[in-house]
């Protein structure tokens, strides 16, 4: 191993343009903070604005919000109240979500035999983060620039195919910049892990079932309470 992975620090924007030497980087240096940071905090803005336009909609706030009320809140001020939450909540949801989402991808490399620290797959996690970010603002421009719908990512298939609960919850899932993230995640997994590309990509491709199946049952527990 060159003296030079060794100690470069791994980069997001490497990630994209050269993923298997990034994960090398990530091996032997598994830094996540500046990562992290960037991610939660803007992140957090571009969510902020994805509320914002939803609330600028009538059709969208009522399916969203239905008839939620506060006493003493006009909706214009619940609409604000909406966003800054929104916002704030990513700030909290993002980074605990990682936490969450790196110890059941070690667990499921560990029982594929798979060598790899927590910490090391957290890293991974983070600078994975640029996908998410990546989408975010393609959402913000195509709401922004397109007046697109901003419930649905323009690069998955809900903004395309019409659906209710459980099937419009994995077909968010069915997005490009998720399916992208996979793939460098079964590289990531070949490289930190020492995992074979077939296990490698068995594992990339469960952990990414896992959370889409999670999201489709989410979204059918939701749809029976509107």
């Amino acid at each position: 191993m060159s003296e030079s992975v060794r100690t470069a620090r791994p980069s997001m924007i490497r990630v994209l343009l050269d993923p298997t030497e990034e994960m090398k980087r990530i091996r032997e240096n598994p830094v996540f903070w500046g990562a992290l940071l960037l991610v939660t905090l803007a992140g957090a803005v571009l969510y902020g604005f994805q509320m914002y336009f939803v609330a600028q909609d009538p059709a969208l706030w009522s399916r969203m919000m239905g008839n939620a009320e506060m006493p003493g809140v006009g909706q214009e001020q619940l609409k604000t109240v909406t966003m800054l939450v929104s916002a704030v909540g990513m700030l909290f949801t993002y980074p605990v979500g990682l936490l969450i989402g790196a110890f059941v991808l070690w667990f499921i490399v560990s029982l594929f035999q798979g060598e790899a620290t927590y910490r090391q797959l957290f890293s991974l996690q983070a600078h994975l983060g640029i996908f998410v970010l990546l989408g975010l603002l393609v959402n913000f421009a195509g709401t922004a620039l397109f007046g697109l719908n901003p419930m649905y990512p323009p690069t998955s298939l809900a903004a395309f195919v019409e659906a209710e609960g459980m099937l419009e919850g994995f077909l968010m899932n069915l997005e490009v910049f998720n399916i992208w993230s996979t793939v460098v995640l079964a590289i990531g997994l070949k490289e930190i892990a020492g995992l074979s590309k077939g296990k490698a990509w068995t594992v990339a491709v469960l952990y990414w079932g896992l959370f889409a199946l999670l999201a489709a049952g989410t979204s059918g527990l939701a749809s029976i309470g509107a």
